[in-house]
This record gives structure tokens, sequence and C-alpha cells, in this order.
């Protein structure tokens, strides 16, 4: 974990900023909580203390036009960026706040583009303790609420409603805890299967009832995962485990990871979702994969009702079609790489621990990590940077999977040519 505060070495005791790396048994670790921040927002929106449906409450309202102050509403921001380094769940639930006190711009997009410009400089105003003033300082006095300010607020509350910090496992207890699922709709008929360590698979396909044959092919999509994960929540399947959702709408993916939607109904399937997983100690984590991979999984075919392809045959969902953690180089022969890089390549391609000790040395360094650990990865190779004094070349091989979820920012910031 880290603290909220940072500030160069000192002999005096102050907040730690450290990162818990491993851990050898239970060690829950707690955050600070900032739920009267919350309550703060949520009365100066002129809602009640025990409104279930907040923006059913403000339809119902003759007139609702509301605003807060902007340096106040920027310090909480700030705060929260802090704590969902810790509490993660929370964090895409942040972008209402920030979207709220960029709507002022003329040029303002509405799916909040300029969002991480936002959250950087609200974290850098948190850690320095900077005044009302400075964190007021070229925006307007007061900012606007939206129902997105209110829909993102009411979402943290129901996951933070305590007043002390809430206990957050860092991980699964046992390695061998982790399921990989995957799910597809299609207009007639949809399918969810969860493989487990043992091979076992837990699959279910079925048709659509009449009432949902008109809904958006996104709709269908994230009700068909969203409820299959609920169920089994519900019923302990999940209890303690790590699961890697599948699916190819990117739609649903943006809504889990960034909650890059307006839809109402997907913003309510999310917040089930993650109330659930805290309750039964769940890691969700949903990404994208391309159409064709999810036709070669065969869960494609069996929304179909199409029984001969994929996991249907037997097929390692893991394995053979989600790479998770499948180094790229033992997919590909030395030969295919040296096709492309010529003679620049000289195998064997660099291991894990290379990343640390030799990375940063100069020559041409091929690096091929699973895409689970990509991020890590990339980050390394930009320390290394840092420290290279002669000319460095990084060939840098991953799956196309965790793309747009983790790594695709790193990788941009980092790639030249």
């Amino acid at each position: 974990m880290r603290c909220k505060k940072f500030g160069p070495p000192t002999l005096i005791p102050r907040p730690w900023n450290g990162i818990m790396t491993h851990t050898d048994a239970p060690y829950p670790v707690k955050g600070t909580t900032a739920k009267k921040c919350l309550d703060w927002v949520w009365r100066e929106c002129g809602l009640p203390e025990d409104v279930i449906d907040p923006i059913g409450y403000i339809e119902g309202l003759d007139k609702w036009d509301v605003s807060l102050d902007t340096a106040e509403l920027h310090r909480i921001a700030g705060l929260w960026i802090h704590l969902t380094k810790l509490y993660t769940e929370g964090r895409c639930f942040l972008k209402g706040f920030f979207n709220a006190m960029e709507a002022f711009h003329s040029d303002r997009d509405l799916d909040g583009w300029r969002l991480l410009e936002s959250m950087e400089a609200a974290q850098v105003l948190e850690e320095n303790d900077s005044s009302r003033e400075a964190a007021a300082s070229g925006y307007p006095l007061l900012t606007r609420a939206t129902y997105q300010l209110v829909l993102h607020t009411h979402a943290l509350r129901r996951l933070f409603n305590t007043s002390e910090p809430r206990v957050s496992p860092i991980r699964p207890m046992e390695k061998n805890m982790v399921w990989y699922a995957c799910g597809d709709a299609l207009a007639k008929g949809f399918a969810q299967a969860v493989h487990y360590p043992d091979l076992s698979i837990d699959e279910h396909d079925c048709l659509w009832l009449p009432e949902y044959l008109e809904k958006s092919s996104h709709l269908r999509e994230a009700s068909n995962i969203a409820n299959h994960l609920k169920e089994d929540i519900k019923v302990g399947k999940h209890d303690g485990c790590k699961v890697w959702q599948a699916t190819d709408n990117a739609v649903w993916s943006a809504v889990c990871n960034k909650v890059m939607s307006s839809v109402g109904h997907l913003f309510d399937l999310l917040v089930d979702i993650k109330l659930l997983c805290h309750e039964h100690n769940v890691f969700y984590h949903c990404f994208h994969i391309s159409g064709e991979r999810m036709i070669a999984t065969g869960i494609d075919g069996l929304s179909r009702g199409d029984h001969k392809s994929g996991i249907a045959l037997g097929c390692d969902l893991r394995s053979s079609f989600l790479w998770m953690w499948v180094f790229l180089i033992t997919l590909i022969t030395p030969l295919q790489i040296g096709s492309w890089m010529g003679n620049d390549y000289s195998p064997p391609p660099a291991k894990p621990i290379d990343l640390f000790l030799k990375s940063h040395k100069a020559g041409i360094h091929v690096i091929a990590p699973p895409a689970a650990a990509a991020l890590t990865a990339l980050k390394e190779v930009a320390k290394a940077r840092h420290k290279c004094l002669r000319r460095t070349t990084y060939v840098v091989l991953i799956p196309r999977l965790l793309y747009q979820e983790e790594w695709c920012g790193r990788f941009q910031k980092e790639v030249d040519v």
C-alpha cells in the first residue's frame, strides 16, 4: 500500500510511503476513511441521507440547480486519488468529480478526455497540502453539480459505507484460486463459462426472453456476464478467488474499468458487482478480447447452440486462448523474431530477472513478458531508460491482452519508434 503523503527523506517520523510487495499469510491492509468528504458532497447536492434512488429523487423535484465549492471539491477528489491506490475498486468512480470540475471549459469532451490531466493536478495539490486559493486556481469558484457526480458519489458511499477504514486483502490467499471466465451474447442467445484450475468447466447457454430481443447489444452482453457473475458470487462459488472475465464487448470492458458509459443500467450492474465482490472477497478483472479470439474459445458457438468448437471439445481456456500468464516467446520461434529484427536479434530474449538487473545496459534487449506482468515490465523499462548512459534499444513483445485495461498508457509513453 502507499500512504497519503510524500516528502523528502527525513529523520522526523512521518507517514510511510512504501510499497507492500509480498505476504505469506493473510494480511489485510487498511487505509484511512474519507466518508465525511462524501457526506459533504451529498449534503451540498441537497440529497437526503437515506435516499436510495438519487436520480429519481432529483427528477421528482421542481428544480435542481446545485453548485459546490470548487476548491473543496478539488481537494476531496485529490484525497480519493490517494485512497483508491489501496481501494482500487473505487478509482473508476472518481470520473464524475473531475468531469464536473472540468465542465466549464468550452472545449470539454463529454466523455472526459482530459480526465488524467485533471487527476494528476488534484493529486499534486493534495500531496503539497495546497491552500484553498491554490486548489481553486484556474477554476470558477463554484462547480455545477451533475447527475454523473451524484451517481458516482452514491456509488462510493455504498462501497465505503463505514466510519472505519475498510479491510482490504491485497490478493487471494492461495495461488491456485484463479478462475478464468468468458461470456458472449448474440441477438437470440447467450453463453457464459468459467474454467477452474482442475480443468472443470461450469457453462450455461440459453435463449433470451422476448423482452430482451429489442435491447441493445451492449446491454445484452453486460447482462449476460453480470447476472451470471452475481449469482455465482451470491452462492459462494468465487469466495476468495481472482476471476479473469473475458469479453469481446469493448463497452462493457470500458464500463468495468473506467465507467465509460452513460447507461444507468450498466452502471448499476457494475456497482452491484463491486459490492458483492467486496462482501465475498472476490478479485474481479474484466478485460477485452477480439471477436476472433472469442470465436476460437467456442463461447461464441455455445451462444448459438454449437457445441463443436473450443472448450466444448475439451480445450483449455487458459493456455489455449487467454494467455494471461504465457510468455509470448514460447508461442513464436526465434526464426520468426529473427525474420523481423534481422541481425539485431541474438537469442535468448531477456529473462524476467534481467528487467531488474540488466535492462539498463547498452545494447538491444528483447523483452517478452506475459500480459498479466506487462505493466510491471514496462515500468522497469522506464526506470532503466533513466539509468542508460549509452544507446539502448528495447524490443517489446506482449500478447494484446489487458492492453486498454492496464498497459496501453505506459506503453505509449515509452515507445518512440
